[in-house]
């Protein structure tokens, strides 16, 4: 079984994702699989397992995020499918105005067993600056 305190992960900071060996992952599938087989308990495995999967944690900001190849890749996704979607189009910014700030909200999707299905990052406009009238006139909301 997998023993949190034998991997190597002191170096990393504490938002970092560890960089496991091959055969550290190798005894993680194995562990998690064999926690699918038994019935849940409070054994000393299932801690360290469960200690292994929450030491994957999303960046709050950026700066965290860019030095992270699969964060870098999210945030990538994430701009081509707004360009495929045209969500946007640059225009000049009219005189008088100001631009409206964003942000990147990062998330880590699970699949059903715990194993990471994909890191998501979204850019959002931080519409609470906007004023009506101004900024813009309508607001379109579909429904079902």
């Amino acid at each position: 079984m997998v023993d949190v305190s034998q991997l190597n992960t002191e170096e990393q900071s504490p938002n970092s994702i560890p960089n496991f060996s091959s055969e550290q992952l190798q005894q993680i599938v194995q562990a998690l699989s064999a926690l699918n087989r038994r019935p849940f308990g409070n054994s000393d495995n299932n801690i360290n397992v469960a200690a292994l999967i929450t030491t994957q944690t999303k960046p709050k900001t950026y700066d965290e995020a860019v030095g992270n190849p699969l964060w870098q890749q999210a945030m990538n996704d994430e701009i081509g499918a707004l360009e495929r979607n045209h969500t946007w189009s640059l225009v000049p910014l009219p005189p008088g105005h100001k631009a409206i700030g964003y942000r990147w909200v990062y998330k880590i999707n699970h699949n059903s067993d715990g194993s990471v299905e994909r890191y998501k990052a979204r850019l959002v406009a931080k519409g609470y600056t906007q004023v009506e009238g101004v900024d813009y006139k309508e607001t379109f909301s579909p429904t079902a």
